[in-house]
């Protein structure tokens, strides 16, 4: 945070002058930035410049109140998305993809944020992974439009496929999976086994289902087939809530658990046999 002299108001005043229509420092809103306090933080960043508080800096003079510049303790927010350079963007989101990050706030520090990123003209500092969206609001978004880009269109799912079998039949459509075109970041399980492209994953059997949470709970998964038994079923439940696709082999399970299958999927349940 600054403030610009005139030559004839103190700091102390044209702070006051800054935080009006500000929140009180340390009182978080939506749409008001922070006051600046006159703290001994700002006393010790003005020495720095050779001021105090009550000096009057001469007219055009910026003085700078604080050494950071972080919305909490009394920043501002400017937003500069259409002219940073196109580098700096890309270079943010290959950042969230490789950890796999929807939503999150990267901390890019730069002297001019529209030059490339090839010319050194910056450095990402940090990576807040539950970011405060406050920022976004104090540029003019609505809080409805901020919660739409942090979730994203999509459910954030991965495509999920589930194959309901018998339990004597249920080697049989491991075997049959196995020998499918098995890919990178694909993978399957069932309530004790998980396999994520050619890699076997160790099972811990924790609870009935552990082998399909040792697969989804995978950071590296991008598609899964989950083989469960219809005994398994009867006993335990289904162990996700959801799937984009459900298919039945030699369907044994009565109506009421085809009714909670039904449920579970936006697409018509498929029958199938061996």
């Amino acid at each position: 945070p600054e403030v610009t002299g005139d030559g004839v108001r103190s700091v102390r005043e044209l702070v006051a002058e800054l935080n009006k229509g500000r929140t009180l420092p340390g009182a978080h809103s939506p749409r008001r930035l922070i006051s600046v306090p006159l703290d001994d933080a700002a006393d010790a960043h003005l020495a720095r410049q050779g001021l105090t508080a009550d000096a009057v800096p001469d007219a055009g003079r910026v003085v700078t109140l604080r050494s950071n510049a972080n919305i909490s303790s009394g920043g501002s927010v400017e937003d500069w998305t259409d002219r940073a350079h196109p580098s700096v963007i890309e270079a943010a989101e290959a950042l969230s993809r490789a950890l796999k990050i929807h939503c999150g706030g990267i901390d890019f520090m730069s002297t001019d944020i529209t030059r490339s990123l090839s010319e050194g003209n910056g450095n990402f500092i940090e990576f807040n992974l539950t970011p405060a969206l406050t920022g976004a609001t104090l540029i003019g978004w609505s809080t409805q439009d901020v919660c739409k880009a942090a979730l994203l269109p999509e459910t954030g799912r991965i495509p999920l496929q589930i194959i309901v079998v018998p339990e004597d039949k249920l080697d049989m459509v491991i075997d049959r999976v196995q020998s499918g075109a098995m890919t990178r970041g694909a993978g399957w399980a069932t309530h004790d086994k998980a396999q994520l492209g050619f890699l076997d994953l160790e099972i811990r059997p924790l609870h009935p289902w552990s082998g399909i949470e040792t697969l989804l709970m995978h950071r590296t998964l991008e598609s899964a087939t989950l083989i469960l038994s219809s005994t398994m079923i009867r006993r335990h439940g289904l162990p996700v809530d959801h799937g984009d696709k459900i298919t039945l082999i030699d369907n044994d399970l009565p109506d009421v658990w085809l009714r909670v299958l039904q449920d579970a999927t936006p697409e018509p349940l498929q029958l199938a046999t061996l």
